[in-house]
This record gives C-alpha cells, structure tokens and sequence, in this order.
C-alpha cells in the first residue's frame, strides 16, 4: 500500500512539474517573449501530453485509492507472459500488471492467481496457482 501511494505522489509531482513548464513557456508567449518558433508551441506540445499522462497513470490511480485503502481487490488466474526487466509489472494473458519492484516477482510461464486494484491494475500480491 505504501509503495502505491509513493508511486502516485511521484507521478503526481511529475505531472505537476510537466504544468508549470507549461505555464512559464505558455506566459513567455503570452508576453510575445518567445524567440524561437519551438517555444510557441511547446505550451500546446505540453498541455496535450500532460493530459494523455493524466488520463493513462493518474487518473486510473485516483479511482483506486478507495480499493487500495479497505483492500477490495479483483482476483484473476493466468500464466505470466513477460516480467519487466525492473521488476515493475507484469503481462499475464495480455493485461499488463503493475506491482512493486521491491517484492518477490513470478517468473514467465508460471500460472498465478494475483490480487489487483480493478482501476489501474495495480498488483498487492500474488501466489503460484494450485
């Protein structure tokens, strides 16, 4: 749980250092201060990335809290195909899987059952297959 709410606060940070690079080039425009051709449409680059990251990492993770908090998490069965080489997440039958790095990690081909957050497939645990 604490690595979830680590791994939101930073890409909250992220996001959040993303806007206010956007609001300094965005402000250098207002001011007609831009020299270079890049930097009037960097506010424009910027803004719809942050909002691609928002809607793919943030958000997803925002609806989660409540599960993460009173452990209400999905179930699911499947065989890992591929394991991240950071031990971050993992893909089985498909569906990428996110979980923290620091804790014992399945190796492709084994069949597990794993607990995850419905939102933003974060991944508490897992156990081999019985």
């Amino acid at each position: 749980m604490n690595y979830f709410f680590a791994n939101l606060g930073a890409h909250v940070l992220i996001a959040s250092a993303l806007l206010a690079v956007c609001c300094i080039f965005a402000d250098k425009v207002r001011k007609r201060k831009a020299d270079k051709m890049i930097k009037y449409f960097l506010p424009l680059v910027l803004t719809v990335i942050i909002i691609i990251y928002a809607s793919l990492i943030i958000v997803p993770r925002m609806f989660d809290i409540r599960n993460v908090v009173s452990n209400n998490y999905q179930s699911q069965s499947g065989t890992v195909e591929y394991v991240a080489p950071l031990k971050n997440y993992i893909v089985v039958d498909g569906l990428k899987y996110y979980k923290n790095p620091s804790k014992d990690c399945p190796e492709a081909g084994d069949k597990i059952t794993l607990k995850y957050a419905e939102a933003s497939r974060f991944m508490p645990e897992w156990q081999p297959k019985k």
